[in-house]
């Protein structure tokens, strides 16, 4: 089977929506599967295939298109709909009606969406989670070192967040903050030294990062099923609308304690008092339902077989 992804990352768009593309591409490695996948990164022109004039003719005779983006309208799918016999959408909150085949909803509240608008099969919930391959190999030792705090709130930081972050470093010690954007990164390196400060990160050193932070402040998108996932102590910032139900959800199933959102004029006492609480163990994650991460891509198997 012939597989080509279309997905989008970079400036005001983050990683998200390619990280869980590169996971399930390289879930389909050593099975019946070719897949090319091309990512719009707003700097390759060659790959802006949110452009009406991007050559699909140039990729026949494909078996399935799958979808995940924020940008791509109707008259887009329309055109990946001559490039493959059946089209796939990954959509986090129904988003537009899709002219597609199957729809692929890889969060926790699915169930919480109404998708009567849609004519194509509707899927998604835990089931459907997609964690990178790092994340679903890892298995926590029966001992670990766990100390410090640790900051991370994605591929871009368009709320301008990362700055007032570092501020709780006036009465926390050893914090870390990842910022992958290369100016705002040489920026706050210079105003807040005692801050360690890192870069964009491979996959396996987030992972890393992730595990050795006794508590990790994080925005409310994907990241946040990889730390349910890891059973980390977690603070939840929601940044975005597209964040919401997440963050919603995981302050029910009490893994997060208190819903902080990126305009709060009183963010950082918020933060403060929630790290207080995971510290000293007046609130303590429950993890009761486990995510499957490899039974979940076979379930994304299984629909691409269809």
């Amino acid at each position: 089977m012939k597989i080509l992804f279309f997905t989008e990352s970079g400036a005001n768009i983050g990683f998200g929506h390619i990280a869980r593309i590169t996971a399930l591409s390289d879930f389909l490695l050593g099975q019946e599967f070719h897949s090319i996948t091309i990512n719009h990164d707003g700097i390759s022109k060659d790959k802006n295939w949110i452009n009406e004039s991007f050559s699909y003719s140039s990729y026949p005779g494909f078996d399935l298109a799958v979808v995940d983006s924020y940008l791509a309208d109707e008259k887009i799918y329309k055109f990946i709909r001559k490039a493959a016999k059946k089209v796939i959408a990954i959509d986090d909150y129904n988003r537009m009606v899709y002219p597609v085949d199957i729809v692929i909803n890889p969060n926790v509240f699915f169930d919480q969406i109404d998708y009567s608008n849609q004519s194509a099969k509707c899927y998604g919930g835990s089931d459907f989670v997609i964690l990178r391959e790092s994340f679903r190999k890892y298995e926590k030792p029966k001992v670990s070192q766990e100390d410090g705090i640790l900051i991370t709130l994605g591929g871009s930081d368009y709320r301008n967040l990362l700055p007032q972050l570092c501020e709780l470093s006036k009465v926390n010690k050893q914090i870390t903050l990842i910022c992958p954007e290369k100016e705002k990164l040489e920026s706050l390196q210079e105003k807040y030294q005692k801050v360690r400060i890192l870069g964009k990160l491979s996959e396996s050193e987030i992972l890393q990062e992730f595990v050795n932070a006794e508590i990790i402040i994080s925005g409310c998108g994907q990241t946040l099923h990889e730390l349910y996932h890891l059973r980390k102590k977690t603070v939840g910032i929601c940044i975005d609308r597209d964040q919401i139900m997440n963050q919603e959800y995981y302050l029910n199933v009490k893994f997060l304690n208190r819903k902080i959102g990126w305009d709060s004029p009183a963010i950082l006492n918020e933060i403060s008092e929630a790290v207080v609480d995971l510290r000293e163990e007046r609130f303590r994650p429950v993890f009761l339902n486990p995510i499957s991460p490899t039974k979940n891509l076979e379930n994304y198997v299984s629909l691409f077989k269809e």
